[in-house]
């Protein structure tokens, strides 16, 4: 299912910055601070909800190979194709029905 969905938008590849929206920005900008030591949110800014895990996963990234959306986008599938692998773990064995 990845790989389909990675063919399928492989035009965005060829674009700067893709389908950059404002709602990606501020996960980025709180990686972009954790990676320059300048803060350590524990939340979304300005929201007392909504962790910030992301952007602590992100800041490393972003440190080693630079600031870019990209790596946001990157980052966004890798997490999916994990969460979807586990739920698949620990679903039990596949059935086959009619």
């Amino acid at each position: 299912m990845a790989l389909i969905f990675l063919i399928s938008r492989g035009f965005w590849w060829g674009d700067t910055f893709g389908f950059f929206s404002s709602d990606d920005s501020i996960p980025l900008l709180m990686s972009r601070h954790i990676a320059n030591g300048s803060g350590t949110p524990l939340f979304f800014y300005g929201q007392f909800y909504h962790g910030a895990a992301l952007s602590w996963i992100l800041a490393p990234l972003l440190k080693i190979l630079g600031f870019a959306p990209r790596i946001l986008v990157i980052c966004n599938i890798l997490l999916f194709s994990m969460g979807t692998w586990f739920l698949a773990a620990i679903s039990g064995p596949r059935r086959r029905t009619l």
